[in-house]
């Protein structure tokens, strides 16, 4: 019925819009690495285009659970390799090497439920996964210089 099919697609441009907006607040940070933050924003644009022309989901969940498990393979090379060599000069390297390869996870698994969102659960979990994507914005936000000069002037007005 035309009601319900209003609401899908409501439900899915604020399923995709809240997605970006805790994938773009990680970006914005400027903490996140280069190479993530084109991939990322190229797959959110991606699937702008795709939902603006009303495409369905690209992935199916099998192929969407494989990837992400085979993510998960590869997280501790990310965490002890890729990450690591990411953030020279950080203060805490192996702890910010932590942060970093955890938010790729965050990352991919948000990105490739958002290419498989199929059903309602779908659309829930993914919903939980990109609002947990501004907890790591913050926190990351935290570590840069530039809050703590922001939160000093702001105390001392």
């Amino acid at each position: 019925s035309v009601p319900s099919a209003a609401l899908r697609r409501y439900f899915e441009v604020v399923l995709y819009l809240l997605t970006a907006t805790g994938a773009l607040a990680v970006i914005y940070t400027g903490r996140l690495d280069w190479i993530s933050s084109i991939i990322v924003g190229g797959a959110l644009a991606f699937k702008g285009v795709r939902l603006a022309r009303h495409c369905g989901p690209e992935i199916s969940s099998a192929l969407a659970t494989t990837v992400v498990l085979v993510y998960l393979l590869f997280f501790p090379i990310d965490l002890w390799f890729v990450s690591n060599h990411l953030i020279p000069g950080a203060p805490a390297p192996v702890l910010y090497s932590a942060l970093l390869a955890s938010v790729h996870l965050l990352l991919v698994a948000t990105l490739v439920r958002l290419y498989s969102v199929r059903t309602r659960r779908d659309g829930l979990f993914l919903a939980m996964l990109a609002w947990r994507g501004l907890r790591p914005a913050w926190v990351i936000a935290e570590l840069s210089p530039q809050w703590w000069d922001w939160r000093r002037w702001r105390w001392a007005g």
